[in-house]
């Protein structure tokens, strides 16, 4: 009498196995993610879209898409539109989110915003200490608002930081905290920068 309840239980075992691994292949596949261990995916290009988009989000691409494929990957447009997607430089999106909205003369218009540096650490993307605003600077783990009013102060007054190791000349940064932060941290080419400092 057992052994029909344990072949169902055993049958409702496997189906819920087969139910979540197929949730998340599907999950995996419409925000475009690939198998993490292969190399052309080691970074991929993180672009969010809000606004007009059918299914709002952040996707994964290989290498930065056009507008047209982002939208593409969104679903499409909620309406139909008699006006052109506008031109935008690709290399622009990526770590962004891109607003589409309807302008007041009846154009598509995009915009380009900074993705909230939260979702941007929560992806794996590092924020750069020399362009990162007081605010976007709390989002690394270990740094508080004095802490990043701190690294903006010394940023303004040396026109860039050029090392992550220079971060433990501020107050309250030393070894430990540096150690915390690097994960999380990074410095673009600094010459960029001289003067930036907001």
């Amino acid at each position: 009498m057992n052994s029909p309840w344990r072949i169902e239980k055993a049958l409702a075992y496997l189906l819920l196995i087969a139910l979540v691994l197929s949730v998340h292949f599907v999950a995996r596949t419409a925000i475009g993610m690939h198998n993490v261990s292969d190399p052309v995916l080691s970074k991929p290009c993180y672009v969010g879209i809000i606004g007009l988009a059918k299914w709002p989000g952040i996707y994964a691409f290989k290498n930065p898409p056009s507008l047209q494929e982002l939208v593409n990957k969104a679903g499409g447009l909620e309406h139909k539109f008699s006006s052109d997607l506008p031109l935008i430089n690709n290399k622009s999106l990526c770590s962004n989110t891109i607003s589409i909205a309807m302008s007041e003369g009846g154009k598509l218009k995009a915009q380009v915003q900074k993705m909230d540096p939260y979702k941007r650490i929560a992806l794996g993307l590092r924020l750069d200490v020399n362009t990162e605003s007081e605010q976007e600077l709390t989002a690394i783990p270990g740094i508080g608002i004095k802490t990043a009013r701190a690294i903006v102060h010394f940023r303004e007054r040396a026109g860039c930081i050029n090392s992550l190791s220079q971060l433990t000349s501020i107050p309250g940064v030393g070894p430990k905290i540096l150690r915390r932060i690097s994960p999380y941290a990074t410095i673009t080419n600094s010459h960029e920068h001289r003067g930036q400092g907001k």
